[in-house]
């Protein structure tokens, strides 16, 4: 069920919820990400995705598309649509016009293989810590050397991450 439904049902009564999940603190940078760092980024892969699609995603897709196309509003519109699903969940059509889109907008094509990347990352975890650490850093390091200002300012993002301490429990 999605957060709305639960919250409603909790307004009648229906359903209680008991706990709410922590949003990632975030501190000064450090030169590279650590292994806390990177244990809080896979605690919050999907705030995490989801700020790089607010912040890195969306801003290139507008960007590139205001500067073509005369009718960017609608483009945009359905282009996120296209690239907040998991392609194969899209219709034949929906992918053929995807990929057209990204091969008429480099940045927004290295955009989309960054995600992508970065998702491959976590499905990772069932690989070593260190492993995963030094894909993460190869990452940022690559990230911040695309060129795409969107893209480096995610990288230094990532490196913020930090847990959240837990209370203690007595």
């Amino acid at each position: 069920m999605g957060w709305l439904h639960l919250r409603v049902f909790s307004l009648f009564g229906l359903a209680k919820i008991r706990r709410i999940a922590p949003r990632p603190e975030f501190v000064e940078v450090s030169s590279t990400p650590d292994i806390d760092a990177l244990r809080a980024i896979l605690i919050n892969r999907m705030h995490v995705l989801r700020h790089y699609s607010q912040s890195v995603t969306i801003p290139v897709l507008r960007r590139e598309i205001e500067q073509l196309e005369d009718n960017a509003n609608s483009l945009v519109r359905k282009a996120k649509t296209w690239l907040s699903r998991h392609p194969s969940l899209l219709d034949q059509g929906s992918q053929e016009r995807l990929v057209e889109l990204m091969d008429s907008h480099p940045s927004l094509k290295t955009v989309v293989e960054f995600r992508n990347e970065l998702r491959e990352l976590w499905e990772g975890a069932n690989t070593s810590n260190e492993r995963l650490l030094a894909d993460l850093k190869r990452w940022c390091v690559r990230a911040e050397e695309s060129g795409i200002q969107a893209l480096e300012e995610f990288a230094t993002y990532l490196q913020s991450f930090r847990p959240v301490p837990q209370p203690l429990v007595c």
